[in-house]
Parts: structure tokens; C-alpha cells; sequence
């Protein structure tokens, strides 16, 4: 009989535009409002609020491995200015995962950007690889201590 290995991570993956809801500095909230779509992101499922009690039922399925995105239009709601109080929420979720036995993997870009990002030209911008590279930065400093497993975005 095959087996997984003893270390082998089980669990789920989110986005957090998708998930947590009211992400209002983001390009693809402004998109949603500009194109008049019937059904909007909103408030999502209300993670950003509700992510304790979502890491229990987690852990109910015998998950040992979350794998969740930091909004950066979140952290960097202006550019060069960070939130304090958001870098210590993405603590809280990573320290909740580890209360529950949950490896954290961090996804660092799923797709969107902030809005002031977008609005000076995006990823085809000159300085694009330096702002994300100061986020980046910023997020690993922040969040070293809890996280080990981080990648930048997803295919």
C-alpha cells in the first residue's frame, strides 16, 4: 500500500481579494465598481473577520497546511506607506494557523495590486519590480518569525 509521506502538508488554499471581503484599496474593488457588475466581491465571506473560526473547521478536517494571500493593497494602502494594523492582522492569522497545528504558507501577489500601483502604470511600469521588491521586503521582515514557507504568486 502507498502512503504519504509522514510530513506530507494537507489542507487549502485561499485568495484573499476573494475571501475577505470590503478590500476597497485594491484595482480589481475599483474594476468591479467601473464595469457595473451585477455581483461584486463585497464582503466576501468575511475571512478578514471570521478567519478564527474558519482555521477551526480547518482543523476539524485534519488540515495541517493553510495556504492563504496577503492583500498587498492592504499593507501598502498609499504607496510607501504601510499598515501597521494590517501587517499585525496577517500576524494574527499566521499565529492562528500555528495555534491549530496548521503550517501557514504565504502567497505574496494572487493577482491583484494596489490601486495606486495600477494607476502608475502596473507591472509595466519601470518601477514596478522595485515597489513589489519593497512589499516583499517589508512582508518577510514583518512575518519571518512565523511563516517558512512564503512563494510570490501563482501561474
Amino acid at each position: 500500500m502507498l502512503r504519504f509521506p509522514k510530513d506530507f502538508l494537507w489542507g487549502a488554499a485561499t485568495s484573499s481579494y476573494q475571501v475577505e471581503g470590503d478590500n476597497k484599496n485594491c484595482d480589481w474593488w475599483e474594476w468591479e465598481k467601473t464595469a457595473g457588475l451585477k455581483e461584486t466581491s463585497g464582503h466576501a465571506c468575511r475571512h478578514y473577520e471570521l478567519f478564527k473560526k474558519d482555521f477551526d473547521l480547518a482543523k476539524e478536517l485534519n488540515h495541517n497546511a493553510h495556504r492563504f494571500s496577503i492583500e498587498w493593497s492592504r499593507i501598502e494602502p498609499r504607496e510607501r506607506q504601510f499598515s501597521h494594523k494590517e501587517i499585525n492582522h496577517y500576524r494574527e492569522v499566521t499565529l492562528a494557523l500555528r495555534e491549530r497545528g496548521i503550517e501557514p504558507i504565504v502567497t505574496l501577489h494572487h493577482f491583484t495590486n494596489p490601486a495606486w500601483f495600477t494607476a502608475s502604470g502596473g507591472w509595466l511600469s519601470n518601477n514596478a519590480c522595485g515597489q513589489f521588491t519593497r512589499y516583499v521586503e517589508k512582508i518577510v521582515s514583518e512575518l519571518c518569525e512565523n511563516v517558512r514557507l512564503m512563494c510570490a504568486g501563482l501561474d
